[in-house]
């Protein structure tokens, strides 16, 4: 992470203006609006997540690729770079700045929250093939910043195989409301993907100012439940 913000910062030295056209180009990427989904792995792309913090000036998410900043050469995979770094791009008022969030190999969802406390902040779920986990990230003084990861040995975040993670919003101000769901496994038995065995899952998670922790699971009545 620390070689990507590296080399993004450099890159963004040379934009002197807020302009997200200037921003693309020193980038050599093409800006898109937020979706929710990850881009092609492996391609260098830019998403629009909104004005974050409320000083007038989109902030960005950056896909950075180990190959970014020469395509016709990419990196050899043996030197131990992931797949792809996000990073957060901010205005701060008279540069962009460049924060790490995470890296990883696979596809990932990203999920705008407008706010966690008194913060704006997002979410981003990896592992979406096998047991998804969510990390979330507080944005304070246009940087992001880790502020809860599931996969913490004192997270109480319990995941489904072939789960997911959505986030809803309450109306007016306050904290989101996780939802986790998907097959749930007893610990015995291991259910193939396309099996009729196993139960439904869903379990709803509240934000207590440190992290998400259980407030109800329910499940699916089925055979094996």
């Amino acid at each position: 992470k620390e070689e990507a913000a590296a080399q993004v910062q450099s890159a963004l030295a040379k934009v002197s203006s807020p302009d997200p056209k200037a921003l693309a180009a020193a980038l050599g990427v093409e800006p898109s609006p937020h979706k929710g989904t990850a881009p092609e792995v492996g391609d260098d792309a830019l998403e629009d997540v909104g004005d974050l913090d409320g000083d007038g000036v989109s902030e960005f998410v950056f896909e950075w690729a180990p190959r970014f900043g020469n395509r016709s050469e990419p990196r050899e995979t043996g030197e131990g770079l992931a797949a792809w770094v996000l990073l957060l791009l901010a205005w701060d008022g008279s540069a962009w700045r460049a924060s790490p969030m995470t890296e990883g190999d696979g596809p990932y969802s990203l999920h705008v929250l407008p706010t966690l406390g008194s913060d704006p902040a997002m979410a981003i779920t990896l592992g979406l093939s096998l047991v998804p986990y969510p990390l979330v990230f507080r944005v304070q003084h246009h940087a992001a910043s880790l502020a809860w990861d599931s996969r913490d040995d004192e997270s109480r975040y319990q995941g489904y195989v072939y789960g997911e993670v959505e986030f809803r919003h309450p109306d007016g101000d306050g904290s989101p409301t996780m939802i986790v769901s998907g097959k749930a496994d007893p610990g015995v038995l291991v259910f193939r993907r396309a099996s009729r065995r196993g139960f439904q899952a869903t379990g709803t998670y509240m934000w207590d100012g440190k992290a998400f922790v259980p407030q109800r699971i329910e499940y699916k009545p089925s055979e094996d439940y």
